[in-house]
C-alpha cells in the first residue's frame, strides 16, 4: 500500500524587519520547512497578496502600519487596505491574529475595557485589572472622571495609541489632583498599585506561555510629588536601569505568580481577545498578593523566551486542520483540511437540533488515521453531534459502518460518524465549551479529551454557535 505524503503547509507571515532580525526568524523558517513540512513565505506589503499566495495560513504583526495608516500616512493605508480586502475575499484563510482582534488591543482604552471581563479569584488569588478613567480631552473635568471611575492617586497615564511610534511609551506618573494639568490627553489613566518594582510578563504563543521577569516601577505613595515623566522601555526592559526601578528587597523574597492564577487568565484572554500572539503585564500587589494585570499588548518580543519554535509549530499545525470559518445559515463552520495523497474518504448526513442538516466527511490515510471533516472539521463534528442524542465520538477507525466511515454509533438520523482525529484533540480541548445543569463545564469537557475518557455535557458553544440544553450528548475519545 502506498505511503501517504503530508502536504506543506503554506504560512504568509509579515513582520519589520527589525522584529525579523529579533526574533531570529530566518532559522525558524528553516527548521519548520526541514523539520515540519511548514513553508514560511515573507509577505511583501507593496503588491497584491493575491500574487504571493496561495496561504493556509497568514501570521503577521501589523500593528505599527495600521496605526500608521490610522494617522493618515497614505503609503500604509495602502497596505492595510490591500491585506484587509485580500482577507476578506479568503473567508476560508486562518490568521493570526485577526485584524479586527489586534485593533483592539492596539486602543489602550477598548483593551483595558474587555480586561474588566476577565477578572475572578483562583484558589484563593484574586485576579484582578486597575480601575481606570479614559481622558479624552483638556476640558474634561479630569478629577471628576476620576472619582467617577474610582481612581486614586498615584496615577499612571499613558497614550490610547498603544502601538505605531515612540509616544505610545511616553508615561506620566501624577500624584494629586493640582498636577492634573500635566495629563497629556487623550489618554488613560490607571491607578498605580504598589508592586515592589516586580514586574511578570508572560508571553502567551497559542496553548503555550512563558513567564519572565523584568524590573518595575518602585514603591509609591499620592502627596505633594511632582509629575514624573518617563518611557515604559526605559523601566521595563531587561536591561533597564531607572531611578524608577530602583528600591531594597524586601527581606522576604520575591513574590511567585500562582500557576494555576495565570493559566486562567492566559485562557480567558484568548478568548476574550480573540489572540494567540500576545504579551500580559501581570505585577502583584504588595501585601494582598492580588494578581493584577495592567496591559496586553500584540506579538511581543519574547525576549527572554529561549526557545519559541515549538510552540509556534504547534500553533501552526493545529491551523493545518482548522481554518477560519465564514458565516453560515446553519450556524456551523466551513473548514478545510490538507488532503492526504493515497487516502479514502466517505460521508454522512445528520440534523442538528433545528433540523439542518450537518454534512459529514471522513478522510483515512493508509496507516488508519483519521483526518475529519465537518461541514469542514472537527469543532463541528462535535457541534452536530452534541445537538443529536445518543452520539459518540471517537479517533480509532471502525469498520462498522458499511459506508467506510470510522464510526460507531449512530445518530436519530441513521448517519455515520466520522472519528476526530488525533491532531485535533489540543485544538478540542481548548476549545470546546460546555454547560447547562448536569452536563460537563469546559473545564471538564477539556479534561476529558485529554485524557481520552468519556464526558457527557448538556450544551456547547463551537464557534461562536450555541447549542441548546436538554440535547445530550456523550464525548467518547479512543485510547
Amino acid at each position: 500500500m502506498p505511503q501517504s505524503t503530508r502536504k506543506m503547509l503554506r504560512v504568509g507571515y509579515w513582520m519589520s524587519e527589525k522584529k525579523i532580525r529579533k526574533l531570529n526568524f530566518p532559522a525558524y523558517c528553516d527548521r519548520l520547512r526541514r523539520d515540519h513540512d511548514i513553508d514560511m513565505i515573507l509577505l511583501s506589503l507593496d503588491r497584491a497578496l493575491e500574487q504571493q499566495g496561495p496561504f493556509d495560513l497568514v501570521m503577521h504583526k501589523l500593528t505599527d502600519v495600521m496605526a500608521a495608516a490610522d494617522a493618515g500616512d497614505k503609503i500604509s493605508e495602502a497596505a492595510v487596505k490591500r491585506a484587509e480586502e485580500y482577507f476578506n475575499s479568503h473567508p476560508t484563510l486562518r490568521l493570526l491574529d485577526p485584524l479586527s482582534a489586534v485593533r483592539n488591543v492596539t486602543d489602550r482604552d477598548t483593551c483595558y475595557s474587555l480586561m474588566r471581563a476577565c477578572t475572578k479569584t483562583i484558589g484563593g488569588v484574586e485576579i484582578a485589572s486597575p480601575n481606570f478613567a479614559t481622558i479624552l480631552s483638556d476640558t474634561t473635568d479630569k478629577a471628576e472622571a476620576l472619582r467617577s471611575c474610582n481612581v486614586s492617586f498615584p496615577i499612571v497615564c499613558k497614550p490610547i495609541v498603544a502601538h505605531g511610534s515612540d509616544l505610545a511609551h511616553k508615561m506620566a506618573i501624577i500624584f494629586n489632583e493640582e498636577h492634573l494639568c500635566d495629563m497629556q490627553t487623550p489618554c488613560v489613566a490607571q491607578q498605580f498599585v504598589n508592586h515592589s518594582a516586580l514586574l511578570h510578563k508572560v508571553f502567551v504563543i497559542g496553548e503555550c506561555h512563558y513567564i519572565v521577569q523584568r524590573p518595575s516601577i518602585k514603591n509609591l505613595i499620592a502627596g505633594d510629588h511632582e509629575t514624573i515623566f518617563f518611557d515604559s522601555h526605559d523601566v521595563s526592559k531587561a536591561t533597564s536601569d531607572s531611578y524608577l526601578n530602583q528600591m531594597e528587597r524586601r527581606s522576604c523574597g520575591l513574590p511567585t505568580p500562582s500557576e494555576g492564577a495565570i493559566e486562567w487568565l492566559v485562557k480567558r484572554l484568548r478568548k476574550t481577545m480573540s489572540l494567540n500572539l500576545f504579551g500580559v503585564d501581570i505585577i502583584i500587589e504588595n501585601d494582598t498578593n492580588r494578581h493584577i494585570f495592567i496591559d496586553v499588548n500584540y506579538f511581543p518580543g519574547y525576549d527572554g523566551v529561549t526557545d519559541m519554535l515549538p510552540a509556534f509549530t504547534r500553533l501552526m499545525q493545529s491551523h493545518r486542520y482548522l481554518s477560519r470559518s465564514p458565516s453560515s445559515d446553519s450556524g456551523l463552520s466551513s473548514d478545510s483540511v490538507d488532503n492526504h495523497s493515497s487516502s479514502t474518504t466517505s460521508s454522512a448526513t445528520c440534523s442538528d437540533a433545528g433540523g439542518r442538516e450537518c454534512h459529514y466527511s471522513s478522510t483515512f490515510t493508509p496507516n488508519g488515521q483519521a483526518v475529519v471533516m465537518t461541514n469542514g472539521l472537527g469543532r463541528d463534528a462535535l457541534a452536530c453531534n452534541g445537538a443529536s442524542n445518543g452520539g459518540e465520538l471517537v479517533t480509532s477507525p471502525s469498520d462498522s459502518c458499511s459506508s467506510g466511515c470510522s464510526v460507531v454509533s449512530p445518530l436519530q438520523s441513521g448517519g455515520c460518524v466520522p472519528a476526530i482525529p488525533r491532531e485535533l484533540l489540543p485544538v478540542l480541548a481548548s476549545t470546546s465549551n460546555g454547560g447547562g445543569s448536569g452536563g460537563g463545564g469546559h473545564d471538564e469537557v477539556a479534561d476529558s479529551i485529554k485524557a481520552k475518557r468519556p464526558c457527557d455535557y448538556d450544551s456547547a458553544i463551537v464557534d461562536g454557535t450555541a447549542l441548546p440544553n436538554g440535547h445530550h450528548s456523550t464525548l467518547h475519545v479512543a485510547s
